[in-house]
């Protein structure tokens, strides 16, 4: 490193972008697909939010799209094989929030669940606890609240079992939890309370009885896949099309986090296949570049490989050497990359984000709301992630020419090092 410091540094900064613009697209697939806070479960968690109906014949074709009903919910969504459980969330998600220590009423994100929800995702509990099954059918005006939105509310104070208004009405604190960061919108909230305080279904003669204003989600079983139970879902819904002549179309519902980030119910193998194939250009690219440089070193050392060759070094031996030394420089630029990586990503975090906040503009979000942090990004798969792209780029770059230049005999590298000398 020393002797070619002009060389280590192009070969750092080279392997910090490619990196860096690998990483980039890391981040997204990990902010979407990894386990975090509170959405430990993601890989058997299923979300459905709507569906589409047809009916009528060929020529007179009509078509209606909507959100879920609560008997949606309730006669096909919570009998499913190899579903474990089912929450259910109204569709309203704005409110003006106030309290006494805070008259002026300013908009929050207020999702309107039920008990399930709280054992789908894992929150943590600061004080008090979740609503009930209890609190839900009764229709009590309890609330959990986030940690900055109850600081928000009384000053800094003891927030528990206090009061305090959203919309003009009245509810009571039970539960303080650890703030979630707003680019998970699944689960992302300042404020969460019964649904049943705010939305009564009442049925609409004539209508369709599986559109309403909820949304679901699933937690499967363990050993099930979404396309299983997908397909299970269908088959229920065949005998609703026999009643009433109604068709029920799914879009690819009910579908994971990745799914509807990568292609809103579309084809997400062929998405993400596409995602995967460009951090592989992102790293292979640059080391392609790179080796050509490690060929012009190499040039300058052919009297040392003639002379280890003469001295009995393999080829296996020469590769090894010129890999393990050229790593350090790959894992510094690795590295490098990683961090520039974690800054960008923190700086731009609009681009990560893949659907809209509930209920509240960014601009409105203030200090009542974690975004993305480096700390939200880090955990032992980025870490992977970081170690195999050092080593994909170290390997390329270093590989092709020391294969290059071994298969040289001794004294041909001999003579041809006397040559550059020259």
């Amino acid at each position: 490193m020393r002797e070619h410091r002009l060389y280590s540094t192009i070969y750092i900064a080279g392997t910090a972008v490619a990196v860096l613009m690998a990483m980039l697209v890391a981040f997204y697939l990990h902010l979407h697909r990894g386990h975090i806070y509170p959405e430990h479960e993601r890989g058997r968690t299923l979300y459905m939010d709507q569906i589409s109906l047809e009916w009528g014949d060929e020529e007179n074709r009509s078509m209606s799209m909507g959100s879920l009903s609560l008997s949606f919910i309730q006669d096909y969504l919570l009998p499913l094989e190899g579903v474990e459980r089912v929450s259910t969330e109204a569709l309203l998600w704005g409110a003006e929030v106030s309290s006494p220590e805070t008259p002026k009423p300013r908009p929050m994100s207020v999702r309107h669940v039920d008990q399930e929800h709280w054992r789908i995702f894992d929150y943590e509990f600061i004080s008090g606890e979740p609503f009930s099954e209890a609190d839900v059918s009764a229709a009590r005006r309890v609330a959990v609240v986030s940690r900055r939105v109850a600081d928000y509310l009384f000053a800094g104070e003891e927030a528990m079992g206090r009061d305090f208004f959203l919309d003009d009405k009245a509810y009571r604190i039970v539960g303080i939890v650890r703030d979630v960061p707003y680019v998970l919108p699944n689960s992302f909230g300042h404020i969460w309370v019964p649904h049943t305080c705010s939305m009564k279904e009442e049925p609409r003669e004539g209508a369709p009885t599986v559109l309403g204003g909820y949304q679901a989600k699933l937690l499967m079983k363990g050993g099930y896949t979404p396309e299983q139970i997908r397909t299970a879902l269908s088959h229920r819904l065949e005998d609703y099309t026999k009643a009433t002549g109604q068709q029920v179309r799914l879009d690819g519902a009910p579908y994971t986090t990745l799914d509807k980030m990568l292609a809103g119910g579309g084809d997400t193998s062929r998405t993400l296949a596409i995602l995967i194939a460009v951090v592989a250009l992102f790293l292979i690219v640059p080391a392609l570049n790179l080796s050509g440089l490690n060929s012009t070193i190499l040039e300058g050392r052919l009297a040392e490989i003639g002379v280890r060759k003469a001295f009995g070094a393999t080829r296996l031996d020469l590769m090894m050497q010129f890999i393990v030394e050229n790593f350090l420089l790959s894992f510094i630029g690795a590295s490098i990359g990683f961090v520039l990586a974690l800054f960008v990503a923190s700086s731009l975090e609009l681009i990560y984000i893949y659907d809209a906040v509930p209920g509240v503009d960014l601009a409105d979000l203030g200090d009542l709301a974690s975004g993305l942090s480096p700390s939200l990004l880090l955990d032992g798969w980025t870490m992977l992630y970081l170690i195999v792209g050092a080593f994909i780029i170290n390997l390329i770059s270093s590989l092709l020419p020391v294969l290059q230049f071994s298969r040289q005999g001794i004294v041909s590298s001999l003579l041809d090092h006397h040559a550059n000398q020259k």
